[in-house]
């Protein structure tokens, strides 16, 4: 009797090659993952820095960089505490349009005695990321 080999692949050895199919795509994707969250990070810092350029300048513009005393800047600060995608944020010139993720939008100041204070820097909240910038840490991004 004649014994016909077609020459395919085992059972066995096909099995083995789907398992390392599956082991190197699992592999790549966390490698991706990782690549993706690095990049949304950066693009994060890259605005938390924008955002801290534009303050900069704000803050020169009305008057409040350095000590001032608080009474006579609260309008300015009520202004400058205003988010940076609303139009009548003095930020919104400089960063409104890059700025339309923002929820929250806080000020922290250091009060310097003597009834005065300086801003000492800021917190920028969206649904999946918080830029803090302070002028003695720079910026940090929190991401979830």
């Amino acid at each position: 009797m004649k014994r016909l080999d077609h020459g395919g692949y085992s059972l066995v050895e096909l099995m083995v090659v789907i398992v390392i199919m599956v082991i190197l795509a699992s592999v790549s994707i966390g490698v991706y993952n990782g690549y993706v969250n690095r990049a949304r990070s950066a693009v994060f810092y890259e605005k938390g820095h924008r955002i801290a350029e534009a303050f900069k300048i704000c803050e020169a513009e009305h008057g409040l960089s350095g000590e001032f005393d608080k009474r006579e800047m609260a309008e300015e600060i009520g202004n400058i505490m205003k988010k940076p995608n609303d139009p009548d944020s003095p930020l919104y010139l400089y960063v409104g349009e890059d700025t339309d993720d923002c929820t929250d939008f806080t000020l922290s100041f250091k009060n310097t005695g003597d009834g005065k204070m300086e801003i000492d820097g800021f917190t920028y909240t969206a649904d999946t990321y918080e830029i803090r910038w302070t002028e003695d840490d720079g910026v940090k991004v929190t991401m979830e």
